[in-house]
């Protein structure tokens, strides 16, 4: 109510127009100096950000170089203006820069304290990265490692380098292409790389016609294969059964080391008692034949012994094989009797028809195997190279009066399975090149 009043008074006392504020020119400049130092002021505070609030943790972080970081610049968390930088000083450590955090911002231990920029000339700040993994928190004047900015220095010196290393290659490209004799090569090879692809091209529509005109021979090549297979199989099949019954389901081996065992304990038997009737008898001939039967026993216990050491080193096995060739293939079975290293190989190649017996004895030295004895009924030798792990080559030769040289090949698909390539005689172009599949046993 009373400044309606006072309203009133100076509304009576003063007119319209009457009464007017008259301000010197020095009360004018004095107002307008005011207004420009407040707004000075308040632009200082927030260019240089000046914080009159609560102050959070201070961190201090050693870089070796800042690229142009001065104080005042922002500190950022994950791309969040977090704090300012308060001071950048230097020791023997190298740069210090010192960062005020706001209140309530913390840091986790481990995280990754670099220095960028916005743009390629914009302002500099510190940016921190941080730790998913961190178990704490930077405490409060905590000093951690920095991450030095890629200088501009470095890129430029690894931007001439590679400059200089391209204008090098592009001389040495010159150098190749640019002489006349590479010019000439060049043309050439395209005109060779032309002829090739119209002699592909050739092939292929020969191929179409082959394809065309021999569709029923794949088709009975195809079916011939699946009777191998099975033919294959059933051969697997009897061998299986042959390797049981001659095995006995793993007795045979057991039962032959018994029969050693009993023949040797039954020698110690004969030479004991020669050895308490020698001391009883008195006749020098009786003596002399107890002597005779203690020596022969004697070597017959060693023999036994040598023959017992033997059987329980001893293993069978065994393999068959269908090959198939053109218009033609064959049947193979085998069975080795091995003893250590040394083994006695026997089988038969081309089984109802040619029905080729095979008697070798061998020795394996590493993945080296020599073989010498009877090859497709004829005398010969072999030898066998293992190649890696599951490639096996082998090469026989045999029959003195003609000589034949068969190469062959296995792949070995797993423990007891191998896929077979074979050429009976390279001599002989007439004879086929087999390639089929082997179990063994």
């Amino acid at each position: 109510m009373s400044w309606r009043l006072g309203a009133l008074a100076v509304y009576h006392f003063c007119p319209r127009g009457a009464c007017r504020m008259n301000l010197s020119t020095e009360a004018k400049v004095g107002l307008m100096s005011a207004i420009g130092l407040v707004i000075l002021g308040w632009m200082i505070i927030w260019v240089g950000h000046i914080d009159f609030g609560p102050q959070g943790r201070t961190v201090e972080a050693v870089f070796r170089y800042v690229d142009g970081l001065v104080e005042g610049n922002p500190v950022r968390y994950a791309g969040v203006d977090v704090g300012k930088v308060t001071k950048v000083s230097v020791n023997s450590k190298g740069v210090i820069v010192k960062m005020q955090l706001k209140p309530g911002v913390t840091i986790p231990e481990g995280s990754k304290f670099t220095i960028t920029s916005m743009g390629l000339l914009g302002e500099k700040f510190v940016e921190i990265v941080p730790n998913p993994l961190a178990t704490r928190d930077l405490a409060d004047g905590e000093q951690v490692e920095g991450i030095d900015p890629q200088r501009l220095d470095d890129l430029f010196a690894t931007a001439d380098k590679l400059v200089r290393d391209m204008q090098k290659l592009v001389n040495n490209l010159n150098d190749v292409i640019g002489s006349e004799e590479s010019k000439t090569a060049l043309k050439k090879t395209i005109l060779n790389l032309q002829a090739i692809t119209g002699n592909l091209e050739i092939f292929t529509a020969s191929l179409q016609r082959i394809a065309v005109h021999s569709e029923q021979d794949v088709i009975n090549m195809v079916q011939n294969l699946h009777g191998v297979s099975e033919r294959l199989l059933s051969v697997s099949n009897q061998a299986d059964v042959f390797m049981r019954q001659f095995a006995d389901d793993g007795k045979t081996g057991q039962e032959l080391r018994d029969s050693i065992a009993s023949i040797q304990r039954t020698a110690q038997a004969v030479e004991k008692m020669a050895t308490t009737l020698e001391t009883e008898v008195t006749d020098p001939q009786t003596i002399q034949s107890l002597r005779e039967t203690l020596q022969n026993v004697r070597q017959a216990s060693e023999k036994t012994n040598k023959l017992l050491g033997r059987a329980q080193n001893f293993k069978i096995e065994g393999g068959a094989e269908v090959l198939g060739g053109r218009d033609t293939y064959q049947t193979n079975m085998d069975v080795r009797f091995g003893n250590g290293s040394g083994f006695l190989q026997v089988g038969i190649n081309d089984i109802g028809e040619g029905d080729k017996a095979n008697l070798q004895i061998g020795k394996q030295s590493g993945d080296l195997t020599a073989r010498v004895g009877v090859f497709d009924g004829k005398a010969g030798v072999g030898l066998d190279q293992k190649l890696g792990g599951n490639t096996k080559l082998s090469m026989e030769v045999s029959d003195p009066n003609d000589a034949k040289v068969k190469l062959r090949g296995e792949y070995y698909l797993g423990n007891d399975g191998a896929f077979v390539i074979q050429r009976s005689d390279i001599k002989d172009s007439r004879q086929p090149t087999f390639i089929g599949i082997r179990k063994n046993f």
